[in-house]
């Protein structure tokens, strides 16, 4: 059964997934100093995924053809309100593509750098989801979200199925970008 703390941190990993493909605006600042916002980097054929945990339940990824550094923060998009993060309590890295912090796993495969998210804070681990890059660099470049008990997904910007008409649930659509950005 699925609870109201996995559906909040499967819509953090969604919220964020959007700032992870496309980012403008501002960074993610650490509050604390005793604690910090962890960066990771891996790379596979050309193509990179950065992970920032923010928190123990929260995370923040860019997928992309371009690399980046992990001493610069990614940027947010102007979308996400909160910028300020004090860090995972608990955080441990495995160097071969497993994350962990007191709640979540974040499993990495490096060859195709598909990131899976679980919720580990329960009595047994709940699969959140897994996100998978295609063709980044490409023309058509793809990013799989599995669903795992996601029920509703709104608020996909200004992409309407019906024009100027916000017609809901997202959920098994497919979303084409208007423009070379993805938007």
């Amino acid at each position: 059964m699925e609870s109201p703390r996995h559906r909040r941190l499967a819509a953090a990993i969604v919220a964020l997934t959007c700032c992870g493909l496309v980012a403008c605006g501002g960074t993610v600042t650490p509050i604390s100093d005793s604690r910090r916002v962890e960066r990771v980097r891996y790379a596979s054929g050309g193509s990179y995924l950065v992970i920032e945990v923010l928190d123990d339940s929260v995370v923040h990824f860019e997928l992309s053809a371009a690399g980046v550094d992990t001493d610069t923060p990614l940027d947010t998009t102007p979308m996400v309100f909160k910028t300020e993060y004090p860090g995972p309590s608990r955080f441990s890295d495995n160097h071969v593509g497993v994350l962990r912090t007191a709640a979540l796993t974040l499993t990495i495969e490096p060859d195709d750098l598909c990131l899976t998210v679980t919720s580990t804070d329960g009595a047994s681990p709940v699969a959140l989801t897994t996100l998978c890059p295609v063709a980044l660099g490409g023309e058509k470049q793809t990013l799989t979200i599995a669903p795992n008990g996601t029920r509703h997904v709104y608020g996909l910007g200004e992409h309407f199925r019906t024009a100027a008409a916000p017609n809901g649930d997202w959920v098994g659509e497919r979303v084409v970008p208007g423009a070379p950005e993805g938007n």
